[in-house]
């Protein structure tokens, strides 16, 4: 029950963001249901939602600061030096 709970707040979140129509929201929410995947990863796998849009989210739901990362995920790794900041 708290996954469901904590699922139906994220998806507030990123309603509230406007990172998804409400309409594609539920959709994807019974396609994940049906397949047994946490809505989170269904929606960054099938690309409804952006990994940074997510995290944001994410962030914002466990209200933590979101890192920051200046280098390109295609260009370097990020430095495991310090957890804020690359």
């Amino acid at each position: 029950m708290a996954a469901m709970a904590a699922t139906v707040r994220i998806s507030n979140i990123l309603i509230k963001r406007k990172v998804i129509e409400p309409d594609v929201l539920a959709t994807a929410e019974e396609d994940a249901r049906t397949l047994g995947i946490r809505l989170e990863k269904y929606l960054v796998d099938r690309r409804l939602v952006r990994s940074a849009d997510m995290t944001l989210a994410l962030a914002e739901y466990l209200n933590m600061p979101p890192s920051a990362c200046r280098a390109s995920p295609l260009t370097q790794p990020c430095s495991s030096r310090s957890p804020r900041r690359c």
